[in-house]
């Protein structure tokens, strides 16, 4: 059942970066609901992540929650760098016009390489700690489109104000949001770490 609610949240948000015109009354609702399920839904796979593996003498969930954390906050910080010293090309730049191809590129790019480092050290080995850092590379690059485009369809520039000059609370996480559910369901389909 979560697995049914995680592909609609996924799909459904995700899809959302791609329409336009959507009612004013109708995005409203969707944005409520969805937003409610995106946030509880996806986050909870942190903690599925965290707890497949208790007991858990030598942390190995908390090691492997924290290497995909750590994944995703270094490519963003690359597509950010990225973007700012060689983006050329716009990006989505209806949805989030600070977006660059060539931060996007580095954003996978670098994921990429981080996780193929750090898998083996989870027991997540070849090829499956390549592709799994290609997959959470572009996961969390759609994260923040599906979070932008959230923003833009409720009319507000930043999620929030707790934290000044970052957008919001949201435009933090938005990034890990739709990862967690994709690491937990490869590892778990395939019976890895």
């Amino acid at each position: 059942m979560t697995f049914l609610l995680a592909v609609v949240s996924v799909v459904g948000l995700g899809a959302m970066v791609f329409l336009r015109n959507w009612r004013a009354s109708l995005a409203r609702w969707a944005l409520a609901i969805g937003g409610s399920l995106w946030l509880g839904l996806l986050l909870s796979f942190y903690a599925s992540l965290y707890f497949r593996h208790q007991p858990d003498p030598n942390r190995q969930g908390s090691w492997l929650v924290l290497a995909v954390f750590v994944t995703i906050w270094i490519g963003d910080t690359a597509a950010m760098l990225a973007g700012m010293r060689y983006g050329r090309h716009r990006f989505f730049s209806g949805i989030s016009p600070k977006k660059t191809v060539e931060g996007a590129i580095a954003e996978v790019l670098v994921s990429l390489v981080f996780f193929s480092i750090a898998g083996p050290f989870l027991g997540v080995g070849f090829p499956h700690n390549v592709l799994l850092g290609l997959l959470i590379g572009i996961a969390a690059e759609l994260g923040d489109l599906v979070e932008s485009q959230a923003k833009r369809t409720a009319g507000v520039k930043d999620a929030s104000q707790l934290i000044p000059g970052h957008g919001g609370v949201l435009d933090r996480i938005d990034s890990l949001l739709p990862v967690g559910a994709l690491v937990y369901y490869y590892l778990t389909f395939l019976h890895l770490a």
